[in-house]
């Protein structure tokens, strides 16, 4: 004797409603998705790879972990030849700040990207461009400028 089930009002044979079900779960699980799936927490990040100065999966560590990026913006100063200012592109749970080495003939600026991110929490996937400044010691009066990430000699800056 074959068992049914009702549904929509239409008496199916239970045979038709596991087949059902057994769709909808391959559906909602995604199985034969050829696209990137949820990685597992456990496992370590995959690199990816980026274009030059943009930042990575792997260059966003999670716990609240700083690294340095390339400074990919040209960069300017103030008025007073003190204050330094670059592009930086932030969001979700990540933050940037510049910080600075000076010496009397160079100055070594570093861009930092802080993650926030806290295990088992989500960041929203944004981002945006926001200028971050820093104010050296003295006015940098022709010293040479060195991207802290690289080591490679920045540009000379132009006026903000």
């Amino acid at each position: 004797m074959k068992r049914h089930t009702q549904r929509n009002g239409r008496l199916l044979p239970l045979g038709t409603g596991l087949t059902a079900a057994a769709l909808a779960a391959v559906v909602l699980t995604g199985c034969g998705h050829s696209g990137q799936g949820v990685a597992d927490p456990a496992a370590p990040p995959s690199p990816s790879p980026s274009a030059p100065g943009t930042p990575s999966a792997s260059a966003n560590p999670p716990g609240g972990k700083v690294t340095k990026e390339a400074i990919a913006a040209p960069v300017k100063t103030g008025r007073d030849d003190r204050t330094l200012t670059v592009g930086a592109e932030e969001g979700g749970c990540r933050t940037a700040r510049l910080t600075t080495r000076e010496t009397a003939t160079r100055v070594t600026l570093t861009l930092e990207l802080a993650d926030h991110h806290k295990p088992g929490s989500v960041c929203p996937d944004i981002a945006r461009m926001r200028q971050v400044s820093v104010t050296l010691k003295a006015p940098l009066d022709g010293r040479e400028l060195i991207d802290g990430a690289t080591g490679h000699q920045l540009a000379a800056p132009g006026r903000s």
